[in-house]
């Protein structure tokens, strides 16, 4: 179930032009509280859940940089 403004919504169907970026809108307050939340999991609740979503589960193109769900590790190269 969505909310918005604090009110539950139904679910919809057709996301039309936005449904490659999972049909989800937010506000900046909003994206920085995802943001702190993926940088310091320890201080929420969803702790687990944001380290699993982060969780390496495949390499990509067999090199050293792997991918979560939706995200992309990638090792530090070194610079000369």
């Amino acid at each position: 179930m969505g909310h918005r403004r604090g009110r539950p919504v139904a679910t919809w169907d057709d996301v039309g032009a936005i449904g490659p970026a999972g049909g989800l809108y937010s506000s900046a307050r909003e994206t920085l509280v995802f943001v702190n939340a993926n940088l310091q999991p320890e201080t929420t609740p969803l702790a687990p859940a944001l380290q699993s979503a982060e969780a390496a589960r495949g390499t990509i193109d067999d090199g050293p940089d792997s991918i979560g769900l939706g995200w992309r590790h990638r090792e530090p190269r070194p610079t000369h």
